[in-house]
């Protein structure tokens, strides 16, 4: 169930986006536009919450390591 939380957070925060962006471009009035873009973080906001709530992380674990990348071997990257 979690996962279905997290896609319909993305498809809402998409759908506000697209939508702001169809009216900018249909002349739609000033007063509008400017609410539509000052609650726009709300949506966006609520995605990343729920996406870092109910999200799950596949890739491997880092270990010890503080930080890391999982396509490169840290030996080769010639800095520690």
């Amino acid at each position: 169930m979690s996962m279905k939380k997290y896609k319909f957070s993305i498809a809402i925060a998409t759908i506000y986006l697209i939508l702001y962006v169809v009216l900018f471009q249909l002349n739609t009035p000033g007063l509008i536009l400017g609410l539509m873009f000052l609650l726009s973080p709300i949506p966006v906001l609520w995605m990343v919450y729920q996406i870092l709530k109910n999200g799950t992380y596949t890739g491997k674990d880092l270990g010890k390591e503080e930080f890391g990348y999982q396509d490169v071997d840290k030996n080769k990257l010639g800095m520690f």
